[in-house]
């Protein structure tokens, strides 16, 4: 059932139970007798809603224990970056796989979820407030030691490849300008003042959806160092770029084709062998300037 759009100028929807209305839901710009902005409180169960559309950087705000889930994009209109909290509970990224939502700020606080499924998410920052240490603090908590089951930034869809999938998925985040995105991503505006976070292989270090050189070029240039972040190599966010990130990488490079196992010797596919041995190659070099 859709019930068409619903126009927030302030105020709260309310649900309770499992209710989709499939609604495009309108953040509208503050007017005479309205503060704008608005509140989604989902007191339990779940809540379906179509697109987000803000005409105002006003923010929407999702409180309550249950689930948004947002069956749409969440944009704005031209020259807009709204803002999204979700102070309780989950909201879940519903719309079609590869969909990039784009807010111009985004709050989730101490355990609460944003589940990213399969879709991506533009953080379109003012210039000198990246929220990109936050944006890795979240994402390690939703990792959940590869379970992809944590609150913060996690991904359903990642927490069932998890379990049985051959190539595993993550979330990956990275400045825009760190990895060439400035001009650009997935249909949605970004420049250099933007963070993309990404639901894709593990492994893909520049964000471009799949696992191949220019991933094994970052992680080898910051092999055995610390302080590591994903477009550096640190798949598993642990803040340390060493052979744990290189398996990842490894047993997704090339994919979706299987990968071996690292350094197992094997005809097929070339690739890996090609990563064995460079991988050797920088632990020498590394231990030469020692």
């Amino acid at each position: 059932m859709s019930i068409g759009t619903v126009s927030f100028a302030g105020g709260t929807l309310s649900s309770v139970g499992a209710v989709n209305l499939g609604s495009r839901i309108n953040i509208i710009a503050p007017g005479s007798g309205n503060p704008g902005g608005g509140t989604i409180l989902v007191n339990s169960g779940s809540l379906g809603v179509g697109t987000v559309n803000y005409a105002t950087a006003l923010g929407l705000t999702k409180t309550g224990s249950g689930t948004l889930a947002v069956g749409g994009q969440i944009n704005s209109n031209a020259g807009i970056v709204g803002a999204l909290a979700i102070s309780q509970g989950t909201l879940k990224l519903n719309a079609p796989a590869g969909t990039a939502n784009r807010v111009g700020t985004l709050t989730v606080s101490a355990g609460v979820t944003l589940d990213m499924a399969a879709d991506h998410f533009v953080i379109d920052y003012s210039a000198g407030n990246s929220p990109f240490n936050t944006v890795k603090t979240l994402v390690a908590s939703g990792y959940a030691g590869g379970a992809w089951t944590g609150t913060g930034i996690n991904s359903s869809t990642a927490a069932a490849i998890a379990v049985s999938g051959a190539h595993k998925t993550a979330v990956g985040y990275a400045e825009a300008s760190a990895v060439g995105l400035t001009s650009g991503f997935g249909g949605v505006t970004t420049d250099a003042d933007t963070v993309i976070v990404r639901y894709t292989l593990a492994g893909d270090a520049n964000l471009d959806g799949q696992v191949g050189p220019p991933d094994f070029q970052a992680l080898a240039a910051n092999f055995n160092q610390t302080a590591g972040i994903w477009s550096g190599g640190d798949f598993n966010y642990d803040g340390t770029v060493n052979a744990l990130d290189f398996n990842l990488l490894a047993s997704n490079y090339g994919a979706p084709l299987p990968s071996p196992a690292l350094c197992t010797l094997v005809p097929e596919p070339v690739a890996a062998s090609i990563l064995c041995a460079a991988a050797l190659s920088v632990r020498r070099r590394r231990h030469s300037v020692v």
